[in-house]
C-alpha cells in the first residue's frame, strides 16, 4: 500500500461533480482517500443558461497543467468526455462514475416536470424519492442532508437548466483515445444498462467495472470507490514507468 501511495503522488486527481456542481458531494470519498493524494475538486459556476461547451471552457480554466486523472460523476461525465477529446490537455486517464452521454431513464423526465426544481427539496415526498433513486438500501439521513445542502447552494433556475441539458443530450459520434474506466452501479435506478453500454462505445481504450450500489456510488460506497481510483492511478503510473 505504501508503494501505491508513493506512485499516486506523481499524478493529480481532478474531480468533476454531478448536477449540483458544488463539489460538496465529494466529501465522503475525499475522506476515504489518503491525504498524500493531491486532489483538485472542480466547481461549476452559477451562471444561467450555460451550454455544455461553455461549461467545458470554464472547467478547463481550473485544470492543472501537469498530468492528471479525471474522475467525473453522473452529469460531469459528459463534460469529462468532451475534455478527453481535447488533445491539449494532459489527461492520463478518465474515470467515469455512474455517468451518461445520452439521456437517462425516460420516466425521470415526467417526474421532473411534475416536481419543479424550485420546490423539489421542500416537499415531504422528496425524501422517499431520493432514497429510491439515489441511495437505495444505503440511504441515511446524513446522506440526504448532504445532498440537500449541495442543492441549496445552487439557484433553482441553474439546476433546471442543467436538467434540461441532460434530457436534450444527443449521441456523439466522436471517439476519445484517452484510457477510460467506466464504473457502473449494480442498482442504478437513474442510469440504464443500455445508457452505460453506449457510454463505453465512445472511448477507444475502455474498461468497465461494475460496483454493487446505487447511482450515488461516491457517497454510498466511498471506500470502495477510493480503492478503485487508487488502483487506476497506480496502474497508470506503473505502466509509464515500464515504458520509460
Amino acid at each position: 500500500m505504501s508503494e501505491m501511495l508513493r506512485n499516486t503522488e506523481k499524478l493529480q486527481l481532478v474531480l468533476l461533480p454531478g448536477l449540483d456542481g458544488t463539489s460538496l458531494l465529494f466529501h465522503p470519498v475525499l475522506e476515504a482517500l489518503p491525504l498524500s493524494v493531491p486532489v483538485r475538486a472542480i466547481r461549476y459556476s452559477d451562471k444561467e443558461k450555460q451550454s455544455y461547451n461553455q461549461m467545458v471552457k470554464e472547467v478547463k480554466a481550473q485544470l492543472p497543467s501537469q498530468p492528471f486523472v479525471l474522475v467525473a460523476e453522473s452529469f460531469g461525465g459528459y463534460l469529462a468526455y468532451l475534455l478527453s477529446l481535447d488533445k491539449s490537455l494532459p489527461i492520463e486517464k478518465v474515470i467515469l462514475v455512474a455517468s451518461f452521454l445520452t439521456p437517462p431513464r425516460i420516466g425521470l423526465k415526467a417526474i421532473v416536470k411534475m416536481l419543479p426544481i424550485s420546490l423539489m427539496f421542500k416537499l415531504p415526498l422528496i425524501r422517499p424519492l431520493v432514497k429510491y433513486f439515489c441511495f437505495a438500501q444505503y440511504y441515511s439521513d446524513n446522506l440526504f442532508d448532504l445532498l440537500t445542502k449541495a442543492v441549496s447552494h445552487v439557484k433553482p433556475n441553474v439546476l433546471a437548466k442543467r436538467v434540461s441539458l441532460i434530457f436534450n443530450l444527443k449521441p456523439s459520434q466522436s471517439i476519445s483515445d484517452v484510457q477510460t474506466i467506466v464504473i457502473t452501479a449494480n442498482h442504478d435506478r437513474l442510469i440504464s444498462r443500455r445508457t452505460s453500454k453506449f457510454l463505453a462505445t465512445r472511448f477507444d481504450k475502455v474498461k468497465i467495472k461494475n460496483v454493487d450500489g446505487p447511482h450515488f456510488l461516491l457517497q454510498t460506497r466511498p471506500k470502495k470507490l477510493a480503492e478503485v481510483i487508487l488502483h487506476e492511478m497506480t496502474e497508470q503510473v506503473n505502466l509509464e514507468t515500464q515504458i520509460t
